[in-house]
């Protein structure tokens, strides 16, 4: 789990039930993406809800959801650089 720290102060991540052992204070927590199982292609699919991208996609679920966190890590990464 990766934690940025914003020049205001603010921690930003991933969510992780890891979280909670932490002391930061109050959460505000959304969600970023959605994964959903496609019944045409037999596969399933990460997609980003700000932008509608599709992310991830693959037959084994734990492997797109493991993407799926990576891209969000690289994009928070990107974000407060």
């Amino acid at each position: 789990m990766k934690l940025l720290i914003t020049p205001e102060a603010t921690v930003v991540a991933i969510y992780s039930d890891k979280l909670n052992k932490l002391d930061l204070g109050e959460k505000q927590i959304s969600r970023a993406t959605e994964v959903e199982f496609n019944n045409a292609t037999q596969q399933w699919e990460a997609f980003d809800l700000k932008t509608g991208e599709m992310i991830a996609s693959g037959v084994d679920r734990d492997k797109v959801i493991e993407q799926e966190k990576q891209i969000l890590e690289s994009k928070l990464a990107q974000l407060h650089a």
